[in-house]
């Protein structure tokens, strides 16, 4: 076991695997055995450098973490009339499509309560069929693909 003592700079640059509670160096045999056989090796986890190699994960990084905002000099007063003209109507434009979202949610959950207390006044045994939920899901989590993803141009100055 004194053999295996290094320091953690030496431990980090070397590639190492753990098993059953030492550490066991690739192509190294130990003496100890596990019950599975000696000198087995577990394959290291794939690490978050494989992730990077994505270019859309890349692309998203860049455009999240390693934009710095521009810093403006000098503003005029027309200029700040101007940006604070911009700003607002900006505000205006997502409150007026915030509120169009919700009133379009509220409408469809008012008609699909609508439709359940309809189908209850109906017939009890179909409302509970309605209501069930499905064994096999046809709509996966695994099959869904991300749709807001950066464009390939972010920006042209």
């Amino acid at each position: 076991m004194n053999s295996l003592r290094l320091t953690k700079s030496v431990l980090i640059q070397s590639r190492f695997f753990h098993t059953a509670g030492s550490v066991v160096f690739k192509g190294a045999s130990t003496s100890k055995s596990s019950g599975s056989g000696a000198g087995v090796t577990k394959t290291p986890k794939k690490n978050a450098e494989v992730r990077a190699a994505d270019p859309r994960y890349k692309k998203i990084l860049t455009v999240l973490y390693e934009t710095p905002q521009r810093e403006i000099d000098y503003m005029s007063e027309q200029d700040i009339e101007r940006h604070e003209a911009i700003v607002t109507a900006y505000e205006l434009y997502t409150a007026e499509k915030n509120a169009a979202i919700v009133a379009e949610r509220e409408a469809k959950f008012n008609a699909m309560k609508a439709a359940y207390a309809e189908l209850e006044k109906t017939s009890l045994p179909l409302l509970l069929d309605a209501c069930k939920k499905d064994l096999s899901p046809s709509d996966l989590l695994q099959l869904h693909v991300p749709t807001d993803t950066p464009p390939t141009v972010i920006w042209k100055y």
